[in-house]
């Protein structure tokens, strides 16, 4: 684009002259290049403000597919003990994230203070409060427990009462 530029100029300045209708027909058209190139921008940072969470989302599986890719390429060509080191490594990330994707689910967004005094929270209350967070219809997790014990040791036959 800058050499149609130029080589309109060199149609404007001939002799050591400027030829005015010349110049006014190309400032004119500079314009209304300079207008269609601008409306997109200036309809692009209108919606900028906007949040669909679509871009969120976008990034989410762009971040994923990336994964999923390094993952092919990480456990193609390698030998087993690479494998196991990606492997422990890549279920460890997943643990972190589900985790982290739990505790925090369903909430507004958080400023960086009040997200780690949750997060922090959050761990200590599971920790130390276990049962509170592993109940599920009205069982808690030893309930639970028990039923399956039951059901493997044959006392059990009905796979629905566990």
């Amino acid at each position: 684009m800058p050499d149609f530029y130029m080589l309109k100029l060199e149609t404007i300045w001939l002799d050591q002259t400027v030829h005015f209708e010349q110049w006014n027909k190309f400032i004119s058209d500079m314009r209304r290049d300079w207008e269609k190139a601008i409306t997109p921008q200036e309809y692009l940072a209108q919606r900028e403000g906007r949040c669909f969470g679509l871009d969120a989302l976008a990034l989410t599986f762009s971040m994923l597919s990336f994964l999923v890719a390094m993952s092919y390429v990480f456990f193609d060509a390698t030998d087993s003990r690479t494998k196991c080191l990606l492997g422990l490594l890549l279920v460890s990330l997943t643990f972190v994230t589900l985790a982290v994707l739990y505790m925090d689910w369903g909430t507004v967004v958080p400023t960086r203070d009040s997200f780690w005094r949750r997060l922090g929270t959050s761990i200590v209350e599971r920790i130390f409060n276990p049962r509170r967070y592993w109940k599920r219809d009205s069982k808690t997790l030893a309930s639970v427990l028990r039923k399956l014990k039951l059901f493997f040791s044959g006392q059990i036959r009905d796979e629905e009462n566990v």
